[in-house]
């Protein structure tokens, strides 16, 4: 069933829910409750009526993403939604909104990171009758999130495209419009020139019309135009072009041969969509309101120190250091048993730099509570960012699987065991399959499939490895993630050349080899073709240890070299694909190489030790250049 939405203001969920007892609200109006649905913990200042309109509202909303795409994500963690129950609370959570332009207008924060997702809210305005469009941020981000285990490989117009395409969606005490108009994204396209398809098509995370990170951009409005034109189409005539389209794509099908084979030429469809939206007929498939089973929710007054401790975690986690300390510390005078005050203080620490004193608040969080997976990862996480001896590993790993003990189905736990084994060089089998596990829970993360490519180089499998780091590209969003998708690649392609290398010296030991620098190997196909060709005789080369490292910014390696006389003199330079001289950093004259204070672009410099006497006999390092917070 359609609906002609043209002009039309949908209302808001109001009244459709059973009524309940309210809870007694002891300590006056600012007592803050929480109540729990099955996907969702809402903690609010509001009533317990409001505080059950919101959860059923995001409820609906998960129910009615997961009925269109399936079970996408059934073992994803609660989301916290602190509902604010007017401007002024929502402030005090919020203070930055308010220091930006047109800021009063917003009523709706989405907030995701590695362990926790947040949605901040004001109840005044969400759930009033006269509000249009309240959720769409929140939706636009929240289906991200639920989808995030799909769209790994798809391009940007198609990703963002199906977020504002459901992000609003309506729900109505009977009926839910999904694909509603978007008022917002419809006043873009009226004010601003179409792109043509053929470049819309070709935006990546390095165009400027993606990083703009404005939603008001023509990016987003034509993205979801196209995708609402597609998906209405389909719904009208029963077909699922747009489906097999995402189909063809996922099996690698180049993008306009993927389009010409089911939604059509990009020349054919840009008319079609200038029509579309020049006639202005958007409409909305009409679905029935999920049911909601209400007797699942549970609902309990806060003490204060707990409802300090939710509200210091939502701070912390926003960066908000100062304010969230100051809850925090409140929290901790009213009540210092419960564990959760403590993890975030040392979430605090760590985001303010201060390792060693997070380090004793995570070790104090896991002592109040060993069976908190967060204690036990944030405690591992603290460890794993300071100096790395056997004891500290030791109790890391102990952590880290204790933490995979309590809650098996959280990514970033996984790849912090599988960066913790591969940096002790062992059991890289297990390292491999940790990682993969990571990917299946977070495909999108850039971060956990570059760490595939390493623990490949790690493994000897060099061609696995440059053939990962080939697949990691198409996939970035940022331009953050496509420089660690290209240092990735780098990477790869130098060790893959350094295999080669070796195995050209064992096979031909009279043969002198100059070095291989990453600028003659472009790529892993020419280091073969182009380079190997041109070795000669050489000696015996110095061999560098560490042959890997990875040195945050303005941290300091030691390097050594092998099998040459003591009293020879060893020349050593650093370089670059990215960088030239001291912006890749510099070496002493016995090995001691100082990481930049920026990093380049790609982060990866080579470490060169050649002897005096025969510089074309030289050997090579591979330095990964971490953000001086990293690992």
């Amino acid at each position: 069933m359609w609906a002609n939405l043209r002009g039309a203001r949908l209302v808001a969920l109001i009244g459709c829910l059973l009524s309940a007892k309210s809870i007694s609200l002891a300590s006056g109006p600012q007592t803050w409750i929480e109540l729990r649905s099955p996907h969702f913990i809402v903690v609010t200042n509001a009533s317990e009526h409001e505080a059950r309109l919101v959860a059923n509202q995001f409820e609906a909303i998960r129910a009615v993403f997961l009925n269109y795409f399936g079970d996408v994500s059934a073992s994803d963690q609660p989301v916290v939604i602190l509902a604010a129950r007017n401007e002024d609370t929502f402030k005090q959570l919020l203070p930055e909104a308010w220091a930006q332009k047109e800021s009063a207008r917003r009523v709706g924060f989405y907030l995701s990171s590695a362990d926790k997702n947040y949605v901040c809210l004001r109840v005044d305005a969400s759930l009033n009758p006269q509000a249009y469009e309240p959720f769409e941020p929140i939706y636009h981000e929240y289906f991200h999130y639920l989808t995030r285990r799909m769209f790994s490989q798809l391009p940007l117009w198609v990703v963002e495209g199906l977020a504002e395409f459901f992000g609003n969606t309506r729900i109505e005490p009977e009926k839910v419009f999904m694909g509603a108009p978007s008022t917002s994204n419809l006043a873009v396209l009226r004010q601003q020139p179409l792109l043509s398809l053929n470049a819309l098509f070709e935006i990546d995370a390095s165009s400027p019309y993606y990083n703009e990170q404005n939603k008001a951009s023509i990016f987003y409005a034509e993205s979801w135009a196209l995708t609402h034109y597609l998906m209405a189409q389909d719904w009208r005539q029963r077909m699922h072009r747009m489906n097999d389209f995402v189909v063809l794509l996922g099996q690698h099908v180049p993008q306009t041969e993927a389009a010409r084979r089911t939604i059509g030429d990009p020349e054919t469809l840009e008319k079609s969509l200038r029509d579309y939206i020049h006639n202005s007929q958007f409409t909305s498939s009409v679905w029935n309101v999920p049911g909601i089973e209400q007797g699942q929710f549970q609902t309990r007054v806060l003490s204060d120190a707990e409802s300090l401790a939710i509200r210091g975690d939502f701070m912390a986690h926003n960066r908000r250091y100062a304010e969230a300390q100051q809850m925090l510390e409140e929290s901790l005078k009213l009540d210092p048993k419960p564990a959760a005050a403590w993890e975030t203080m040392g979430f605090l620490y760590v985001g303010q730099g201060n390792k060693v004193e997070a380090a004793k608040w995570y070790s104090e969080a896991v002592a109040r509570n060993s069976q908190s997976y967060l204690a036990n990862y944030y405690y591992a996480e603290s460890l794993l960012k300071g100096k790395l001896d056997d004891d500290s590993a030791a109790k890391a790993e102990s952590s880290l699987r204790a933490a995979l003990n309590v809650n098996p189905d959280i990514a970033v736990v996984y790849d912090d065991l599988a960066f913790l084994l591969v940096s002790r060089n062992q059991r890289l089998d297990e390292a491999y399959k940790l990682v993969l596990r990571a990917q299946q829970l977070e495909p999108k993360n850039i971060r956990y499939r570059a760490r595939e490519v390493e623990v490949l180089e790690r493994l000897g499998r060099s061609q696995d490895a440059v053939d990962a780091a080939i697949r990691i590209l198409p996939t970035t969003r940022t331009p953050e993630d496509r420089a660690l998708a290209l240092t990735a690649l780098a990477h790869a392609e130098q060790f893959l050349a350094y295999q080669n290398y070796e195995a050209f010296k064992r096979e031909h030991p009279f043969i002198r080899i100059p070095t291989i620098r990453s600028a003659e190997t472009p790529t892993a196909a020419r280091a073969s073709a182009a380079v190997l060709p041109r070795l000669a005789h050489h000696g015996n080369p110095p061999k560098i240890a560490p042959p890997f490292a990875d040195v945050a910014l303005g941290a300091k390696q030691q390097f050594s070299v092998a099998n040459l006389p003591t009293d020879k003199k060893v020349i050593w330079k650093v370089s670059g694909s990215g960088c030239s001289g001291a912006a890749c950093g510099t070496i002493s004259a016995d090995g001691l190489y100082r990481a930049p204070v920026k990093a380049p672009s790609p982060p990866a410099v080579t470490v060169t030790a050649a002897p005096a006497d025969a510089p074309g006999a030289a050997a090579f390092a591979l330095v990964s250049i971490l953000p001086s917070s990293s690992k």
